[in-house]
C-alpha cells in the first residue's frame, strides 16, 4: 500500500491540508477512477472528507480529519524511529550513503 500511504501524506503536504483529488492522483500516479475509489475508501474509514470547492463547482476538496492527521503523525513518528535506529547502527555517514543509494535504486526505476 505505499501508494495509498504515499497519497495520504500528500494531502497533509499541502496548507490547508485540502486539494482538489484530481490533482491527488496526479501526484500519486494514479487514474482518476483509481483515485475515485481510493479516496471513497478513506473517506469510508475517516480519514477524510469531501467538500465543495468553492472556487470551482465542479471539483471537491479533500481534507484530512483528525483520525487522518493522527494517522499521518504515527508514521511520522515510525519513520523517525526507524533513521534513528539506522543512524545508530550505520552512523552518520553510513545513513547518508544507504539514502543516497536507496534514492539511485528509486531514480532508475
Amino acid at each position: 500500500m505505499p501508494t495509498e500511504a504515499r497519497t495520504l501524506g500528500g494531502l497533509c503536504a499541502d496548507r490547508p491540508r485540502r486539494f482538489p483529488s484530481h490533482r491527488a492522483g496526479t501526484r500519486a500516479n494514479m487514474s482518476p477512477q483509481a483515485m475515485g475509489e481510493f479516496v471513497d475508501e478513506l473517506e469510508e474509514l475517516g480519514y477524510v472528507v469531501r467538500r465543495p470547492d468553492p472556487t470551482d463547482r465542479r471539483a471537491k476538496l479533500i481534507t484530512l480529519t483528525s483520525k487522518g492527521q493522527a494517522c499521518i503523525a504515527a508514521g511520522i513518528a515510525t519513520i523517525d524511529g526507524i533513521e534513528q535506529q539506522l543512524t545508530a547502527r550505520l552512523g552518520e555517514r553510513g545513513h547518508a550513503q544507504l539514502r543516497s543509494l536507496l534514492a539511485k535504486l528509486l531514480e532508475d526505476g
